[in-house]
């Protein structure tokens, strides 16, 4: 069970701190001249298929990224410690999944909503 809360904790503490620190704010200007569905900066490339990468809408995805990852590093243990406390930790390993996918799920979906929104 902590290995499962701590490998998300951290993968999300490391992508959340490369989009505090890391993160460009502004695109190169090639990205409003064209359709481009992907980013790629350092090690980190995110593509997303159906959603074109600009400067109009590219700060709103990185503070919705920001939003998602680092709320994550909170939510996700703490809902954990409350249903095992709660509750049990059978609960919890049926749960952590359904969690997962949604967290998941839901950050990829409101980037989608948020990049199509300012595009």
């Amino acid at each position: 069970m902590k290995g499962d809360i701590l490998l998300v904790t951290v993968g999300m503490l490391l992508f959340g701190a490369w989009f505090c620190f890391f993160a460009k704010d502004i695109l190169p200007t090639y990205y409003d001249a064209n359709k481009i569905n992907y980013v790629s900066q350092g090690i980190f490339r995110i593509h997303l298929v159906g959603l074109s990468f600009n400067n109009g809408n590219w700060i709103y995805i990185c503070t919705t990224l920001k939003i998602w990852t680092l709320a994550t590093v909170v939510l996700y243990p703490l809902a954990g410690i409350i249903i095992i406390n709660c509750f049990n930790i059978a609960l919890w390993d049926i749960l952590n999944k359904i969690f997962l996918i949604m967290i998941l799920g839901g950050m990829v979906v409101s980037i989608y909503i948020i990049g199509k929104k300012y595009e």
